[in-house]
């Protein structure tokens, strides 16, 4: 000790591999492990570590903060909503969180809402997303209003990666300045384990 991210991840993993753990608690990001204990929540360990979901106005890794809009249909009741009467123009929605993951495949899930400004066309890119690494892109997508086909409603965007580096990890949303943009949950997922 002190470990960093990978090797933490690493060592929690192969506790709740190893049938002399078990996990007490699991769950919010949160994992207790004790030698000895039950193993009926290894299972939602596992989960819990390798599956995430990030709900981007508790981070305020934003070019615009402090925009948190309630939304009841929004997961968690928040999301992060620019609109064109913002002066501070194009950025960065959202980047974050220097996530550490181990080697594997992964899926990245947007949810994501749109309304176009009026004089607007429906080929004007609204919004683009990514999966950034230490000066790389691993996976990205532009989405233009077309995208959406109900303003204002969200809609699931979906991008797929491959790690074989720890970390850090960032998923990125830009913000073109061409309507209102509203981001509510980035979900994390490891795939074919």
């Amino acid at each position: 000790w002190p470990l960093d991210g990978y090797q933490l991840w690493f060592i929690t993993e192969r506790m709740l591999l190893d049938p002399g753990w078990g996990a007490v608690r699991a769950g919010h990001g949160v994992i207790v492990l004790k030698k000895g204990a039950d193993r009926s929540l290894n299972d939602a360990a596992l989960r819990t570590l390798r599956d995430f979901d990030l709900e981007p106005e508790e981070w305020e890794y934003s070019q615009y903060p402090n925009l948190a809009v309630g939304r009841d249909d929004a997961s968690g009741g928040y999301a992060l909503t620019v609109t064109p009467d913002d002066r501070r123009g194009p950025g960065l929605l959202f980047w974050g969180p220097f996530a550490v993951l181990p080697p594997g495949e992964y899926s990245v899930e947007y949810r994501l809402a749109a309304e176009i400004e009026p004089g607007r066309t429906v080929d004007d890119l609204v919004a683009s997303i990514d999966v950034f690494r230490d000066e790389e892109i691993l996976a990205a997508r532009d989405l233009a209003f077309r995208d959406f086909p109900q303003p204002g409603v969200w809609l699931p965007v979906e991008l797929r990666f491959h790690t074989t580096e720890p970390g850090p990890y960032e998923f990125r949303v830009y913000y073109h300045d061409t309507g209102t943009l509203a981001l509510d949950v980035v979900r994390i997922r490891r795939v074919g384990d």
